[in-house]
């Protein structure tokens, strides 16, 4: 009686994440595929490929939760299509929904096979990038962030007063304390 509300709460939440998952996912990579044809001028052909990858995978992600195996089998296959047309999307998106619902569903036996084929994916960027991809996404330099600010003895501050100064490390000399 009195856990209804929750339960019917997740059920809206999980009805919700149903339609937007799905559509979320292919808005993105249709964007993706669009900005892509823009930076090379790829052919038309390349990009109606891309466009039918896109809504294979997305109507795919629907049914992720019905029938797990075969969506992850499908969005595996569609997945390394559309990274060879795309070697600039390093992470398979829909591949991870997939299995996230795959592991939510089967037991581990399972999911593991599923989580080792977007891993396998996810590897095959390694053969499709460009050197300048490379370059770019490992070499560049980034902003020094405030871990670079704080003195290297430094400790994080304490989680009963998180105000509290910076914290040292190394407990006080003997000739410091008083006594």
């Amino acid at each position: 009686m009195g856990h209804d509300w929750p339960m019917r709460r997740r059920r809206k939440l999980a009805r919700f994440a149903d339609f937007a998952i799905p559509w979320g996912v292919g808005l993105f990579l249709v964007l993706v595929v669009f900005d892509e044809a823009d930076k090379h001028d790829d052919p038309s052909a390349v990009l109606v490929a891309g466009l039918a990858i896109v809504v294979v995978q997305a109507i795919a992600l629907r049914w992720r939760r019905r029938q797990p195996e075969r969506v992850m089998a499908l969005v595996l296959v569609t997945g390394l299509a559309f990274q060879l047309l795309y070697p600039s999307v390093v992470l398979p998106i829909p591949a991870l929904f997939a299995v996230g619902s795959l592991a939510a569903a089967r037991p581990p036996a399972v999911s593991l096979v599923g989580l080792a084929g977007v891993v396998a994916l996810s590897a095959t960027n390694f053969f499709t990038t460009t050197v300048e991809d490379t370059v770019s996404r490992w070499v560049s330099p980034s902003a020094p962030g405030p871990s670079a600010r704080r003195p290297a003895t430094a400790a994080w501050p304490s989680r009963r007063n998180p105000s509290a100064p910076w914290r040292t490390s190394r407990p006080a000399s003997p000739a410091s304390c008083t006594t």
